[in-house]
This record gives C-alpha cells, structure tokens and sequence, in this order.
C-alpha cells in the first residue's frame, strides 16, 4: 500500500483512507494475543516516558477494541499513583 495518498480529489483521498483503514484493521486483528499484549505494553511504556506530563493532567482514551493498543494499565497506574490505596 503506497505511503501517500495518490490522488488529492476528495473521493480518492475518501476511499484511500478506507482502504487503508481496513487494511491495518486486518493486520491487527491477525496479532496473536501475546504480541497484541507486547505492542500494548511497548505503546504504554513509549506514552508513560515521553509524555510525563499526562500523569497530572485529566485524559479520556478509548476502549480498546479490534486488537488497538490497550492503554488501561498505563491509565491504571496514573490513577494508583494520584491516589495511593485506590
């Protein structure tokens, strides 16, 4: 699948953008459960140290669906840690 969207006209941008939706859909969906648990870890950990500043701060996130990063047990420590014996 190409890296650019190859034609700037809305219906091409529309459907490029489906395609490519579907397609990184599918390739999640294909993960085995323990390398769907590494890459939500890896996702966690990337968040938890280059954005620190989140800890503090109020965030929504998105239920975890179709194999996408689940960001709960980042989610969970900030919450543990803004209130110990939570």
């Amino acid at each position: 699948m190409p890296e650019t969207i190859p034609d700037d006209r809305p219906e091409k941008r529309e459907t490029y953008r489906q395609t490519l939706r579907r397609t990184l859909i599918e390739r999640r969906l294909a993960l085995s459960a323990e390398e769907c648990s590494r890459l939500s870890r890896a996702v966690c950990e990337h968040v938890r140290r280059n954005f620190p500043q989140l800890a503090g701060m109020r965030v929504g996130f998105c239920w975890p669906v179709k194999n996408e990063p689940d960001l709960r047990p980042l989610l969970r420590s900030w919450i543990e840690s803004a209130n110990p014996g939570f």
